[in-house]
């Protein structure tokens, strides 16, 4: 699993290497802060840490709910535009 977990990020390391270019300054503050956000889902839905219906997962989606909305609200401000 860790293996697995290690090659995951080091795939989404160089997509986002690549993306850099591609996004630069408006494009990089939309893109920046899904990334708690993929790294939370696979954690919980693909590899079941932490548990599926554990306190702990509650408070790890109501995170990526928090992360999410503050990532669409990056997005929509005034500074991105």
């Amino acid at each position: 699993m860790q293996m697995i977990a290690g090659l995951l990020f080091g795939i989404g390391n160089l997509a986002l290497l690549s993306l850099v270019n591609a996004c630069r300054d408006r494009g990089w503050l939309h893109h920046r802060p899904t990334e708690p956000l993929v790294n939370a889902g696979i954690g919980m839905w693909v590899f079941k840490v932490p548990k599926p219906g554990s306190p702990a997962s509650r408070r790890v989606l109501v995170g990526i709910l928090v992360a999410g909305s503050g990532g669409v609200l990056i997005g929509r401000s005034e500074v991105a535009n």
